[in-house]
């Protein structure tokens, strides 16, 4: 099953009690938008994939609430994908994201 399907037939349950306020970078344009990867099988989807994307997003000048909402939202669906025993580790647990986002923004353009 891909990320997209599998995101649509889970995306109420996985986004349970997530702010409203989370879902606006994802809303605008649909799913494409927050992780280009809809193609992949969710047991495609690793770490290093998401990695080069959110550093995809720091250097094409996303903001850090985009970012972070972004990866809030895709860690939630994957972290379904767990809970249904799809995959075994959640991916998309990020961290040092912050201090890559600060990295980002001190670079000279």
């Amino acid at each position: 099953m891909t990320l997209a399907e599998y995101s649509e037939a889970n995306m109420d349950l996985a986004l349970r009690g997530l702010e409203l306020k989370t879902l606006d970078p994802t809303s605008r344009g649909g799913g494409s938008v927050w992780f280009p990867p809809w193609g992949l099988a969710v047991r495609l989807i690793t770490h290093g994939v998401v990695d080069r994307t959110v550093q995809n997003w720091i250097t094409d000048e996303h903001s850090r609430s985009t970012v972070k909402n972004t990866i809030a939202v895709l860690a939630r669906v994957m972290e379904q994908a767990v809970r249904d025993g799809i995959i075994t580790v959640n991916p998309a647990r990020v961290t040092g994201q912050a201090e890559a986002l600060q990295a980002g923004r001190g670079r000279s353009p």
